[in-house]
């Protein structure tokens, strides 16, 4: 038996996109000038949304989740808090706090600094997790986890936002050949870094 496909409204635009990138499965409906898009619906039953995590996950202070990430076998979560970020790890059934309220030293809220009010980005690079954060006051920083414990490669003491203050968020991160990629946000002008692992070059 075939799989059945849900149908979702979309702009003509992102449809273009779509068809580009990736054409209708063979026998999918397609109606004009309506722009559809498909998606398998596995087993037998409806597609059902359900929902996992409610009131900022442990704190309403966490006013919204602004990246996820999978890291070896996990859901990451970094969240947007004026008293500082949190991080969370999700393994389908169960929330797990691993940086905010409680917590010791640099797993406190805005890992050890409450000015790191947003978990901006992440990405995975040579077995680890990244971490990027937003921070308005002292610059950018950028922290690793590697499954036990974090390590702050920029930040307060250690390069703030890249030597740039006015490197105020990490906005993107992605993983390409030997480098890890980090992008900021800067009023004056955004700039682009790359790490080796080692060391980071502009």
């Amino acid at each position: 038996m075939g799989s059945r496909w849900l149908r979702r409204t979309l702009s003509a635009g992102i449809l273009c996109v779509l068809m580009a990138l990736l054409p209708l499965p063979a026998g999918a409906p397609f109606d004009a000038p309506e722009a559809l898009a498909f998606a398998p619906i596995p087993g037998e039953s409806e597609l059902d949304w359900n929902q996992v995590a409610a009131g900022g996950i442990t704190t309403g202070a966490n006013g919204s989740i602004n990246t996820l990430q999978v890291y070896d076998g996990a859901l990451y979560a970094g969240t947007s808090n004026m008293l500082g970020c949190d991080l969370y790890r999700y393994d389908g059934l169960q929330w797990e706090m691993l940086v905010g309220e409680g917590l010791p030293t640099y797993r406190s809220p805005g890992f050890g600094n409450i000015e790191n009010d947003t978990i901006t980005a992440m990405a995975v690079f040579e077995g680890a997790l990244y971490m990027g954060t937003l921070n308005m006051n002292t610059g950018c920083e950028l922290w690793r986890y590697d499954g036990d414990g974090f390590q702050k490669l920029v930040g307060v003491g250690r390069n703030p936002g890249f030597g740039d203050v006015d490197n105020y968020s990490i906005g993107a991160m992605a993983a390409f050949g030997d480098f890890l990629y980090i992008g900021t946000s800067n009023d004056d002008g955004c700039e682009l870094w790359r790490y080796d692992g080692i060391d980071f070059d502009q």
